[in-house]
């Protein structure tokens, strides 16, 4: 028999790869939610400049804290409940990694009287950011968790089946 030796260098199953994309986009989405709900009337100027510049950034961190604690190992379909504190801590990380991000960098400078000034994410954003991220792809699992249990759909005994009862336990039973 044959044994596969697993890679240390690549730590995203090959079957994960759809995963890895969809996570991708819903941390997206959950970014431009994040301001569009922050700002009611409008992304003021400032800050959808640093929407912009920041956007590449907030998918990256992410992702990388994801893989980096695992969730990518396996595929989706054998993800199950132990998935769902990696994907708190990956959205922490990825909060904290987007913030150090925009501290040393600074992205987006203005002028002020006394020189310029970098522009931080609002507060406001980052925590809605991490709670849409940490639903969205928390979400996703439990949906595929549920699809492939077949828990969505009730127990029904196949037509033809006859009624058994089975007395004691274990090698007996």
């Amino acid at each position: 028999m044959r044994r596969r030796i697993r890679s240390a260098a690549f730590p995203i199953h090959r079957h994960a790869l759809p995963q890895v994309a969809l996570d991708a986009g819903l941390v997206a989405l959950a970014y431009y939610l994040a301001y569009r709900l922050r700002f009611d009337g409008g992304i003021p100027p400032t800050y959808h400049d640093l929407f912009a510049r920041t956007i590449a950034f907030a998918i990256v961190a992410p992702v990388v804290a994801f893989t980096i604690l695992g969730s990518y190992r396996h595929s989706a379909r054998s993800a199950a409940h132990v998935e769902y504190p990696k994907i708190a801590e990956g959205s922490l990380l990825g909060m904290l990694g987007l913030v150090g991000y925009v501290t040393v960098v600074q992205p987006k400078l203005v002028s002020a009287p006394s020189g310029f000034v970098s522009v931080g994410v609002p507060a406001g954003v980052l925590v809605m950011w991490g709670l849409m991220m940490a639903f969205f792809v928390a979400g996703t699992r439990f949906v595929v968790y549920v699809f492939n249990e077949g828990a969505w759909r009730p127990f029904a005994p196949t037509r033809g089946a006859r009624p058994v009862v089975i007395v004691g336990a274990g090698e007996g039973g």
